[in-house]
């Protein structure tokens, strides 16, 4: 899993922050809270990310904070 996300750290756009591979708007899923990138494949996001985006989405690592 990604390292989490820290005040210092500037995600780049449109780059995994766990493979730093590309991809279309597709493939990626940004979080809503620390604007990082992620595939949605069980490689680079654990849950995998399944379904279309519908409302605010949280990385586990933001979602996990915010419990």
């Amino acid at each position: 899993m990604p390292q989490s996300p820290t005040a210092s750290f500037t995600p780049l756009s449109g780059v995994c922050v766990t493979c730093d591979g590309g991809g279309d708007e597709g493939t990626l899923r940004t979080c809503d809270d620390c604007d990082c990138d992620y595939h949605c494949n069980a490689h680079c996001h654990w849950p995998p990310i399944t379904g279309p985006k519908q409302g605010d989405w949280l990385c586990v690592t933001c979602e996990t904070a915010s419990l």
